[in-house]
Order: structure tokens, then C-alpha cells, then sequence
């Protein structure tokens, strides 16, 4: 991804327009002065809240290969616009994939991989945080986490923060992965009910824990100064977090990638030699 490349987010809380104007985006808030973002300098566009788009501005940004991606209250995705990816073509990439579809049991595979991928990550993630005396079931292993971070912030406020940085993680997987010109949406995926945008995030979900908590206890220290009380989350905490950890979640959205294109590359070429 072009590091000069910056991801917009409008929430504006205020009614907002959004218009194009010349080669880019002119941004109207209500009681404040217009803003304009260059297209060029644009990665991705997540909203959410009352933002009114002009046609030709949301063609402009499909014709551009800038994703806008539009989020629920509940911090959820709701819907998206994308356009074609201006990256060269990986047909190599395609092609695994769709061998791989071509299985007799390619569904098992596919989900006895999420599986141990998922189960691999929990336990990373219970070692770093030294939750020695938790199981690595998905359930139990949720409740501890809970529990942690339940001392510094309103569950309603952490149930928020997670959907609306999983859903986060889930835009930039699938940025990623529309790079590659995989379409998480396509119906041969689909009818293999393969999820794979869903199960990627799934698993990189645990990666971010420590992270996150550490993320959730400065904010509480920072608000203990101001009142008194468990720390108040809100949207602006998702995106800070998620923006904080960019760079290390790029890393680790390439390095799962790898692993899941060598396994496809792994079934196709076993199935061969049968």
C-alpha cells in the first residue's frame, strides 16, 4: 500500500455534504468552512453518521479506486462502494484460488484452516497477555478478556469499540485483498460458504488484544484526571487505536495472507500427486 496514501474517515455528528470538486472531494459541515481532500492523496473513505453524497462524487471515488465504506451506529458495516483496483493483475493468485474451489472437499479444508489459524492466534495472544490459567476456547477466552478491560470502561462502550474495530480491520483486510483482485463477495466463494473477510479478521482479531487493552487503560487514566468513573469510549477511540496500529496491522494482514495463499498453493498441489 503507498504510505503517502491517507484513509479519510467522516463523522461528522453535524449534517454533512459531501461534493466533487475538480480532482477532488469537497467536504460540507454544517457552522463550519468546507474542506477539500485531493483524490489522489485518498486510500479508503469509512462513514459514519448523517453525510449526504453527491453521485458523481461517490463515481469519482469507484473511478479512482478509492473504496467508501459506510458503518452502522453499532460500529457493524452497513454497506460499500468500490471500484477496480488500479494494481496490476494477479492471475497467479486467482488461479490457486480457484483450483482450490475445484476440490471435492474444499469447504473442510478451508474451515479445518480457519480453525487452526484461529486456535494458533488465541494462544499467542494468551501468552503474551499471560493468561496462563485461561482455556483457549473461543467462549472462555472472550469472558477473560472481557474481564480485563471491564475495569476500565462501560461494557456497552467496549462492545461498541470492538464492532467498530473489527469492522475497521475487516475494511482494511478487504482493501488488501481487492488489491489482489479477490472478491470476497463472489458467488463461487459464496456458494462454498467461504467467508473469507469475515474469518481473516476473525483471526487477526487476536493479534490486537494487548494492544487494545493497554489502548483502553490510557484512556481511563487520561479521563480519571477530568471525572470520576470508568473511561468513556467512543468513535474517535476506535479510529485513533486502529490508525495507531496501522503499520503493524499491515504487517500482519500481509503475513496472514502469505499463510493462507500457501495453503491454497499446499491443497492444490497434494491434490495433484493424489
Amino acid at each position: 500500500m503507498n504510505r503517502s496514501l491517507k484513509p479519510l474517515y467522516l463523522n461528522p455528528g453535524k449534517p454533512t455534504q459531501v461534493m466533487l470538486d475538480g480532482r477532488g472531494l469537497r467536504v460540507r459541515i454544517r457552522q463550519e468552512a468546507d474542506r477539500l481532500f485531493p483524490l489522489a492523496r485518498l486510500s479508503r473513505i469509512t462513514v459514519s453518521g448523517q453525510v449526504d453524497w453527491a453521485t458523481d462524487a461517490l463515481l469519482a471515488c469507484a473511478q479512482a479506486g478509492i473504496p467508501v465504506y459506510f458503518v452502522r451506529r453499532d460500529g457493524t458495516l452497513c454497506a460499500s462502494v468500490t471500484g477496480e483496483s488500479p494494481r496490476e493483475n494477479w492471475l497467479q493468485l486467482q488461479a490457486v484460488l480457484s483450483d482450490f474451489l475445484e476440490l471435492p472437499d474444499s469447504h473442510e479444508r478451508y474451515q479445518a484452516w480457519v480453525r487452526a489459524s484461529d486456535r494458533l492466534a488465541r494462544l499467542k495472544c494468551r501468552d503474551q497477555m499471560k493468561l496462563n490459567g485461561c482455556t483457549a476456547g473461543k467462549a472462555a477466552f472472550e469472558d477473560s478478556l472481557h474481564q480485563q478491560a471491564n475495569k476500565y470502561a462501560r461494557c456497552a462502550d467496549l462492545k461498541r469499540l470492538d464492532a467498530q474495530i473489527r469492522t475497521l480491520i475487516k475494511i482494511h483486510l478487504g482493501q488488501q485483498l481487492q488489491a489482489l483482485h479477490i472478491d470476497t463477495d463472489a458467488v463461487d466463494l459464496l456458494l462454498h460458504d467461504i467467508r473469507l473477510a469475515d474469518d481473516l479478521t476473525g483471526i487477526i482479531w487476536w493479534t490486537q488484544q494487548q494492544a487494545k487493552l493497554a489502548w483502553i487503560r490510557a484512556a481511563y487514566n487520561r479521563q480519571r484526571k477530568q471525572h470520576a468513573g470508568l473511561a468513556r469510549l467512543d468513535w474517535g477511540h476506535s479510529i485513533g487505536f486502529f490508525e495507531n496500529r496501522r503499520e503493524m496491522l499491515n504487517s500482519e494482514c500481509h503475513a496472514l495472507l502469505r499463510d493462507f495463499f500457501t495453503f491454497l498453493g499446499d491443497m492444490v498441489r497434494n491434490h495433484g500427486l493424489q
